[in-house]
């Protein structure tokens, strides 16, 4: 959990290389349950592709941005790289 104050934002750590759909039911949950005090959602994967799936980023372990997932206002996918 990431705590921005007004809202907080998940974070989910997979090891494999193919993002499945099961690997965003705990973060959908949280979602769900934390209503409008969700912020977005982040799950790191051990994959090269980067990918927005409702309110969660897949983001590729390599391309961690301590700054872009603290900072929940500059959510951003480069559409180059995905």
């Amino acid at each position: 959990m990431i705590d921005h104050g007004t809202s907080l934002s998940a974070l989910e750590i997979k090891s494999g290389q193919t993002i499945s759909k099961d690997y965003f039911r705990g973060l959908e949950f949280w979602n769900r349950l934390a209503g409008e005090t969700a912020g977005h959602s982040w799950l790191v994967y051990g994959g090269d592709n980067r990918q927005i799936r409702s309110n969660v980023t897949a983001l590729p372990w390599h391309e961690i941005d301590p700054d872009q997932i603290v900072n929940q206002n500059n959510v951003q996918v480069d559409m180059e790289n995905t």
